[in-house]
């Protein structure tokens, strides 16, 4: 019987660890980012997220662009009416399904560090992304083709 007890307890020891490895940031995820905006987001909303004029809004502020909104804006794409900075926005971003989880979580890191600026703000993790991507009501799906 004291081997099965043991054997639970290992068990729960290294489902507890997988987890907490797989929520932790992964080193270098800024930097992917990085990447990923350049290839993704630089050609619409700028270099620094600063936008196309009256056409693209920008991403800088970060009390505007939570985790929620650049998650679900990632992934599931915009349409509809915004207002940022004083500005009308009626445009639509496209969704993005070909990006995993993981290059979500690198894009929103480097938005927030660099894009935003926030020095306080902490790197998102996989929890982090999944869970904002089951909560997505701000952003519908325009076409999943």
């Amino acid at each position: 019987m004291n081997k099965w007890v043991a054997l639970l307890v290992s068990a729960g020891i290294l489902a507890v660890a997988a987890f907490l490895i797989w929520r932790k940031p992964e080193s270098g995820s800024v930097a992917r980012g990085k990447a990923l905006y350049a290839t993704h987001c630089l050609n619409c909303h700028g270099e620094k997220g600063e936008g196309l004029g009256k056409l693209i809004p920008p991403i800088q502020d970060q009390n505007r662009w939570e985790i929620t909104d650049l998650v679900c804006s990632i992934r599931y794409g915009r349409k509809g009416e915004i207002q940022v900075g004083g500005q009308r926005y009626d445009g639509i971003m496209p969704p993005n399904f070909e990006l995993d989880e993981g290059e979500i979580r690198d894009l929103v890191n480097y938005v927030r560090k660099e894009i935003q600026t926030c020095a306080q703000c902490e790197e998102i993790g996989l929890v982090e992304v999944e869970k904002n991507l089951l909560n997505c009501t701000l952003a519908r799906p325009l076409s999943s083709n």
